[in-house]
């Protein structure tokens, strides 16, 4: 474990947005966790949050507090009865590391979820999704340690998965860290291609889905595909989609589809009568799209994505995330809410 004083955590978030931290402790041995936990609760006097890829959190200027960066990996696998692997890594791991060593393998059961960024850790907090697919489908287990107890062990039935959320990101939330991450994937080809893009490309006509097609195929047209929609972290500062798209639930999904016929709206599996909005087109609707404010602004590309250009304030981001906002409910009546965590100084 390394500890630094008055750390720049500029390289440490997608965003690129430049801020320091009091203490930045670098744990790259999951062993030095609950010590690194103890140090930085007296550092901070209780003051102090995880950080793993930096790709889903906004920083609302400097934090004056102690940030704990999890920094170590491993990918290892082991085969089950019925054609099927069981997949761990560490929460240090990129998750598109991660998907890269199962595709490759020629295992199928995240390969719509290439790319997205961030690390391992934090996949099962957001509960990642893409392309038709979120990571509970294949979500076997996880290892976390609590800030005031011994490792402990959570099977997907105790996560309480839900679109972008989980009880990590509620009643669990600053009370424990996730260390390890297992998914249960399969060797037998299980290609899901409801995504309308993909589906288009790979048309059964022109594949043997039984034998012909394989994972890195999907990944790297996933791949492609969020290449041309989002741009690059590492040229515009990004975090991806900012916002959730919202449920519209019964009587109000009704009302939507009937004041707004040409608005994109899609039903969501198992939940009775519940369809989500698309938040990117409310957002060009209200007239957001491309909109630049200085150093910040909405994608030109995609309405979902706030970016960063350089020099800019993450206050001054999130105030354009809150006019945005208060935008779409004085049109619609549908309040967004952010993916992205918002973190105050």
């Amino acid at each position: 474990m390394k500890i630094f004083k008055d750390f720049d955590f500029k390289a440490h978030n997608t965003f690129g947005l430049a801020g320091q931290t009091k203490y930045w402790l670098e744990v790259s041995d999951e062993d030095d966790l609950p010590r690194a936990i103890e140090t930085a609760d007296e550092l901070s006097g209780g003051h102090f949050m995880f950080l793993g890829g930096g790709s889903n959190v906004l920083f609302c200027g400097n934090y004056q507090g102690a940030l704990i960066r999890l920094a170590f990996g491993g990918i290892q696998h082991s085969a089950l009865d019925h054609g099927q692997i069981l997949v761990e890594a560490g929460a240090g791991v990129s998750w598109h590391e991660l998907v890269r060593y199962t595709v490759e393998r020629g295992w199928w059961g995240l390969e719509n979820l290439a790319l997205i960024p961030g690390s391992v850790g934090a996949a099962p907090i957001q509960n990642i999704g893409a392309y038709g697919v979120e990571q509970e489908d294949v979500f076997e287990s996880l290892r976390g340690v609590p800030l005031n107890g011994p490792p402990s062990e959570y099977l997907k039935d105790q996560c309480a998965f839900a679109y972008r959320n989980s009880v990590f990101k509620q009643q669990m939330t600053g009370k424990m860290v996730i260390t390890r991450v297992r998914y249960r994937l399969n060797t037998e080809p299980q290609p899901r291609l409801s995504y309308k893009e993909l589906k288009e490309y790979f048309d059964p006509k022109d594949h043997d889905l039984g034998h012909d097609l394989k994972p890195d195929q999907i990944a790297n047209k996933v791949a492609e595909i969020r290449r041309a929609k989002l741009p690059d972290p590492a040229v515009v500062g990004n975090a991806g989609s900012f916002f959730k798209n919202p449920v519209l639930q019964g009587d109000a999904a009704d009302a939507f589809r009937s004041n707004f016929p040409n608005a994109p709206l899609f039903e969501v599996q198992g939940e009775d009568r519940n369809w989500k909005a698309s938040a990117a087109w409310l957002i060009e609707q209200c007239g957001w799209k491309g909109h630049r404010r200085g150093a910040i602004g909405v994608s030109p590309g995609h309405a979902l994505v706030l970016v960063h250009y350089g020099g800019g304030q993450g206050e001054d981001l999130w105030m354009l995330a809150q006019d945005i906002m208060r935008s779409v409910h004085d049109e619609f009546g549908i309040t967004l809410e952010p993916e992205v965590n918002i973190v105050n100084p």
